[in-house]
């Protein structure tokens, strides 16, 4: 059961497991915070990246799937997952980067959502 404390993140219901965030973080709402903050801002960069398709795209993708699941994005962690897969087989990656970027999209409106001040 998600801390008291974590209903301040209920933009991320659906998004984020907050649970495994809240056992990640060791129920500390301030160090949450901060690493969906420091989400963010990685999986935008990776994202971007990412429509690059340079032959460092697989280091990005796994490096994202990482956050991804550190944090329980779920949708973000399946979309990276596709995405590597289809990299893998060499087919054309647009849907499947189409999706990543909407999964990441959601994720990060939804941080920039969360109040300012967290409740301790």
């Amino acid at each position: 059961m998600v801390a008291a404390s974590f209903s301040t993140l209920s933009p991320l219901s659906g998004l984020v497991e907050l649970d495994h965030l809240a056992v990640a973080t060791g129920g500390d709402i301030v160090l949450a915070r901060e690493v969906l903050a420091l989400f963010s801002a990685q999986a935008q960069a990776l994202t971007a990246a990412l429509a690059g398709l340079s032959p460092q795209a697989g280091v990005e993708a796994h490096k994202l799937k990482g956050s991804a699941a550190a944090i329980g994005a779920v949708a973000v962690l399946e979309a990276v997952g596709r995405f590597e897969v289809v990299m893998g087989q060499g087919s054309d990656p647009d849907a499947a980067l189409g999706a990543l970027r909407a999964a990441v999209a959601d994720v990060c409106a939804a941080i920039a959502m969360l109040p300012s001040s967290p409740s301790p």
